[in-house]
């Protein structure tokens, strides 16, 4: 019984409709256990059916089966089909999101830092871009081994060495983390998150001389303000 538990309780941690499934644990034996002692002491037996109905009446009776956390379109046709009311999808806001243009006489760096398992292969990048939008110079280096907030903390840093490299003075650094710099949404931050990734997929430390032709078009949509969208949950 303690190994059906943890495995019953690691399984409802990676469950969006957890609450049913941690319910069922409790609620099912029970009403084993009461349908065991009414054939074994008074002679009478359910059909499985009404016991299973039973059990879902139970889960019903519950004040809220779903407590905010974002719900999948298979966890809403689970419930559907085993007939469990009250379980909507969390409502969603949508918030625009666009990249922005420097300053005039300021140059803007966007990074990001990438690790593919947190800790895995990591690969750091970014890229300049003056007050048209128009690239300048981007980076991409193969950092080894790392977590995520250490490759992301690495783009900043290669980027300041850089930034000294080239002259770039008055500049605007940009990243999606709240913890390394300046914060903006992934949305905002295309190219950065695809030379970080381009760069710790290939094991690669060289910029890129030519862009994939969605990247040209991501870096267009950038120079030219157009936003993106994205969903949060309420």
């Amino acid at each position: 019984m303690g190994d059906l538990l943890a495995w019953w309780k690691r399984k409802g941690k990676n469950l969006t409709f957890s609450t049913v499934w941690l319910c069922g644990f409790i609620l099912i034996p029970y009403a084993v256990w009461m349908e065991r002692n009414a054939r074994y002491h008074d002679g009478a037996a359910l059909h499985y059916k009404h016991i299973f109905a039973r059990v879902k009446g139970e889960i019903c009776m519950i004040s809220s089966v779903h407590l905010g956390k974002p719900l999948s379109i298979p966890d809403l046709i689970c419930a559907r089909r085993i007939g469990i009311p009250r379980v909507t999808r969390t409502r969603r806001e949508i918030i625009e999101v666009r990249w922005c243009l420097p300053f005039p006489g300021w140059i803007k760096l966007n990074t990001d830092g990438c690790s593919l398992g947190n800790p895995g292969k990591a690969g750091a990048g970014g890229i300049f871009r003056n007050e048209k939008g128009d690239s300048l110079l981007n980076y991409r280096e193969y950092v080894g081994i790392r977590t995520n907030f250490e490759a992301k903390l690495l783009a900043v840093i290669a980027g300041l060495e850089q930034a000294k490299i080239n002259g770039f003075q008055h500049l605007w650094i940009e990243c999606d983390s709240t913890a390394v710099v300046t914060h903006c949404y992934r949305e905002a931050n295309v190219i950065a998150d695809f030379l970080a990734k381009s760069s710790a997929r290939f094991e690669v430390s060289y910029p890129v001389e030519a862009w994939p032709r969605l990247v040209s078009m991501e870096l267009e949509l950038d120079a030219n303000q157009h936003p993106r969208y994205r969903f949060m949950n309420l």
